[in-house]
């Protein structure tokens, strides 16, 4: 036992300077694209520890195994919420990779990492590319969970704000309305959560010309915020 911590202890010691001159050097690289914003500040920071530990996995993970894929998701993340859509992308796709042979293409992993790619490619305005892995991703929550679940109202908001994008609002508003009786029946009629779906029907009937439903629901979703300030 004294061996394996003293092992242990040499692999920590020998590993731990290239860590902290990876993340100093990459900290360097990256002070003058800094924002004055500390929130900023944190990303970049994030983004450098889990650059790290993405090079750490692949040099020591095998390249099938999940915890890779997780270390992937959480890299792509964050270069999604820098914008950096083309580094997020090729991660989230190894990632996919990874879920579906580890456990199969209908499992609910691997619909997460689907509605993963999918947001980037509809943060770029990429509807058509998004909208096939949306569906895909719902199939497979409605076959694991129910098509009356919270998993699957948060797949079906995705897919109808991917329509609203595309200009289909018959086919957003149903579904928007699907999502809505989901959270409604699970969360109440009067959880704070519903007023961004209230607030999507609404614009949907300001495009369409019903100006006395989207008055409604406006009131709806104003009366929900006013209580939940209470």
């Amino acid at each position: 036992m004294k061996n394996i911590l003293f092992v242990t202890l040499i692999i920590i010691i020998s590993v731990w300077p290239s860590f902290v001159d990876s993340v100093n050097a990459r900290e360097d690289q990256s002070k003058g694209s800094k924002s004055s914003d500390g929130s900023q500040d944190d990303l970049d920071i994030d983004r450098l520890r889990e650059e790290w530990r993405v090079e750490s996995a692949e040099a020591s993970t095998p390249a099938d195994d999940p915890s890779l894929a997780a270390s992937l998701d959480n890299l792509a993340i964050l270069y999604k919420a820098s914008g950096k859509y083309a580094l997020a992308e090729p991660l989230f796709k190894r990632s996919l990779g990874i879920y579906e042979k580890k456990f199969g293409p209908d499992h609910p992993t691997t619909g997460r990492a689907l509605s993963n790619l999918a947001d980037i490619y509809s943060a770029q305005g990429l509807y058509s590319q998004a909208e096939p892995l949306y569906m895909r991703a719902l199939a497979i929550d409605e076959k694991a969970y129910g098509p009356d679940q919270l998993e699957t109202a948060a797949d079906i908001s995705n897919l109808a704000l991917n329509y609203n994008n595309q200009g289909n609002y018959a086919l957003s508003e149903s579904l928007y309305k699907r999502s809505l009786s989901i959270y409604e029946h699970f969360l109440g009629p009067e959880h704070e959560y519903l007023t961004t779906i209230l607030s999507s029907l609404s614009t949907i009937y300001r495009k369409t010309g019903r100006d006395a439903d989207a008055i409604r629901v406006e009131k709806r979703a104003a009366a929900i915020s006013s209580k939940m300030q209470k």
